[in-house]
């Protein structure tokens, strides 16, 4: 909702219509940025998702990297 106030105030001081991404690229040349939760699916189940966090392995084992000789320079 704040390009939309930003655009129609734009609209307003320069006396013409503006784009929407006019109010967007104003918005990022001044560093804010958009920032909201992520959305959630409408068919999600939220005991199944506490379920599966409380039953989740704790453990993790990063990826086998073979060891490697040390070559010494001669």
């Amino acid at each position: 909702m704040i390009a939309k106030t930003i655009r129609e105030y734009a609209a307003k001081k320069l006396g013409t219509e503006v784009s929407k991404d006019y109010a967007y690229d104003l918005l990022h040349r001044h560093g804010w940025r958009k920032i909201e939760p992520s959305p959630r699916h409408p068919r999600s189940d939220s005991e199944t998702q506490e379920e599966f966090k409380k039953n989740f392995p704790r453990w993790w084992h990063p990826p086998f990297e073979p060891l490697r000789r040390k070559t010494h320079a001669r």
